[in-house]
């Protein structure tokens, strides 16, 4: 990755991160190159080969020597987490390098994620800062297929949508965690080949 081109992404993003609503947040597009995100993707998608619906991909069941790997370990590097640090505006970020509450994940037509909050505390890691979730889907999502990413809140017991956000194939959002960064997804109608 080039750090000019993160401290662009700051430059660009920074204020709009902080004062996104319903909380801090961005969706951005394009941060990694199509060649590399492309043997990930491949890789991913060997793995899978039919298995279960939204299923989780631990990080062991990949060879070190794989792309994954490369993105997995970037991902949790020094220069990277300073790019996040400085995007968010939240000091001292450490990451999850043993990937306790991360990892792959594949959802198939079908599947869909019911607004919720993540855990914002846990003893052996500390507190939940940041989420970054980076999506793979297949090329050329359509409109009609869903999966969208969505971002609200709860008022007087019900979930209020403020935002959606096509899950694109080398886009990303990233949010503040908290008590009130409610998300999910809604359901997938992707042809059965494809998969988000």
């Amino acid at each position: 990755m080039n750090k000019k081109y993160l401290n662009t992404l700051i430059d660009k993003y920074k204020e709009k991160y902080l004062n996104n609503y319903p909380y801090e947040h961005i969706y951005i597009t394009d941060i990694f190159s199509d060649k590399f995100l492309g043997s990930i993707y491949d890789e991913i998608i060997k793995y899978y080969s039919g298995k279960k619906p939204y299923y989780d991909i631990e990080r062991d069941k990949f060879d070190s020597e794989k792309h994954i790997h490369k993105l997995y370990n970037y991902l949790v590097s020094d220069e990277w987490v300073k790019f996040l640090s400085e995007l968010t505006g939240i000091k001292d970020i450490e990451p999850d390098k043993e990937w306790i509450t991360s990892g792959v994940s594949i959802e198939p037509s079908g599947t869909h994620l019911q607004p919720h909050i993540d855990f914002n505390y846990k003893e052996s890691l500390g507190w939940r800062r940041v989420n970054v979730l980076l999506y793979l889907s297949s090329k050329d999502w359509e409109d009609e297929w869903g999966g969208y990413a969505e971002n609200g809140i709860m008022e007087d017991g019900k979930y209020k949508m403020f935002n959606r956000y096509k899950p694109e194939y080398n886009s990303m959002v990233i949010f503040s965690a908290s008590p009130i960064s409610y998300h999910g997804f809604d359901i997938v109608k992707c042809p059965e080949n494809k998969y988000r």
